[in-house]
């Protein structure tokens, strides 16, 4: 690597961390509040409008408005045991906005303590970031947002397929010594930047280009998860917001190349550490043949970082304590945001 080790490297520790949080930080870090904090003042402007619907892809939650209703059970018995691919073959899909995220909101509820059931939430299902200073529950929010509340939501884009990961994945040794990506074009142009870079050198490239059709000279057949993981190092780029595809390579024995996140989700993930959970990529996204050249005469140490990846997301994988968790953050969430609606 020109210029020698960044000094970083030459302080790698081979030893796994996993930086695990209490579930006190993990709920301080979710709710958005200083530490020590046990109450937020709400400015005039957040009570006036907390009994409204909002626009496109915001609404005031409240569990009795679901309760006991087929909208509750298709989203317990059914939403959450199929495949994400599958999803848009389910009966009555597109008569249910942002289904996703209802079903892992509505999933909580049913056993839930009497003050989450009988609290109001503002959701917001979409992507990118928000104007103005609600408290919403979202799946990612910018590092810098100070208001946005994070929740374990669109579980089955994002999480399920860890578990296909970890089902089809192959020993380090046998993983071929390359790198991998494919994804959308979305809104992300720094994507194209990357992919027009590197789309000659390795197997990078568009999967679909529909956001920019000028680019489908840069696109390459779709490969499965199972096939990526045939690779020891697989790009993580975000998009809308999040990659999708972090969460499942960090669950892994393969070893994310990625640049530092600019937003953060329920497996926070300004916790991670370059050079310790991931191989960094520039803000130019311009450094992965060095990347690679530093990987190539460092092999085992890229494979404790594959294993430090694996230990940390460990933490976000035991069900009952993830529940419990959550349903802990609707209760704080209810006392310090009071919404419901005045008469």
């Amino acid at each position: 690597m020109p210029g020698g080790k960044p000094s970083r490297i030459q302080h790698f520790s081979m030893k796994s961390t996993l930086n695990e949080l209490s579930t006190d930080e993990r709920l301080s870090f979710y709710l958005n509040l200083p530490a020590g904090s046990e109450t937020m003042e709400l400015s005039d402007d957040v009570y006036q409008g907390s009994a409204k619907m909002y626009e496109e892809n915001r609404a005031l939650f409240y569990y009795e408005k679901y309760k006991g209703s087929f909208l509750e059970w298709y989203c317990r018995n059914l939403i959450q045991r199929i495949p994400f691919k599958k999803i848009r073959s389910l009966p009555n899909y597109e008569q249910y906005r942002n289904l996703l995220t209802l079903s892992d909101f509505l999933n909580l509820f049913h056993d839930a303590p009497k003050e989450a059931q009988e609290g109001y939430y503002l959701i917001y299902h979409g992507e990118k970031e928000l104007e103005g200073h609600l408290p919403y529950i979202r799946k990612a929010r910018k590092v810098d947002d100070q208001e946005g509340v994070l929740f374990k939501l669109s579980t089955i884009r994002h999480f399920h397929p860890c578990k296909e990961a970890q089902k089809e994945d192959i020993e380090w040794e046998n993983k071929q010594d390359d790198v991998i990506w494919r994804g959308a074009t979305t809104s992300a142009k720094y994507r194209n930047t990357f992919v027009e870079r590197y789309f000659d050198q390795y197997d990078i490239g568009f999967s679909t280009t529909k956001q920019f059709p000028e680019l489908a000279d840069y696109t390459r057949d779709m490969v499965t998860i199972e096939e990526q993981l045939k690779y020891k190092f697989i790009v993580s780029l975000e998009g809308y917001d999040l990659a999708s595809n972090l969460k499942w390579i960090l669950a892994s024995n393969s070893v994310p190349v990625m640049p530092e996140p600019t937003w953060v989700s329920w497996i926070m993930e300004h916790k991670l550490v370059p050079y310790e959970h991931y191989l960094p990529l520039n803000e130019k996204l311009d450094n992965l043949e060095e990347l690679l050249d530093w990987a190539e005469k460092n092999d085992t140490k890229c494979q404790e970082i594959a294993q430090n990846g694996k230990a940390y997301m460990s933490q976000f994988f035991d069900e009952k304590k993830e529940r419990q968790i959550q349903q802990e953050l609707l209760v704080k969430y209810t006392q310090q945001f009071d919404f419901r609606p005045t008469k």
